[in-house]
């Protein structure tokens, strides 16, 4: 797999995110898939999570997390990054 077929994006879930457990969750869920990334509160109420993979990969994970979520979530917004960042494995960021 070479960079250049990797892609990052960061979404933002919004709804009844906070205190259901949907960080550990959603760090499990992406056990299952090969992503790199992070995900975290915001002071806002919302979760952010970035994750970065094949295309594919990336989109059945984030399907993934929004499916097991989606009694809790109101929306979603999802954004295209070029990302310098290199993450190791997925995370549960708390700043």
């Amino acid at each position: 797999m070479t960079d250049c077929s990797l892609v990052t994006r960061k979404y933002f879930f919004s709804g009844r995110v906070q205190g259901v457990g949907f960080r550990w969750t959603t760090r499990g869920i992406a056990a299952r898939f090969s992503v790199r990334g992070y995900v975290k509160n915001l002071k806002d109420g919302r979760v952010e999570m970035v994750a970065r993979g094949e295309d594919a990969i990336v989109t059945a994970f984030a399907n993934a997390v929004a499916t097991h979520f989606e009694e809790n979530l109101h929306s979603t917004e999802c954004i295209e990054m070029n990302s310098p960042e290199e993450f190791s494995g997925f995370t549960i960021r708390h700043k």
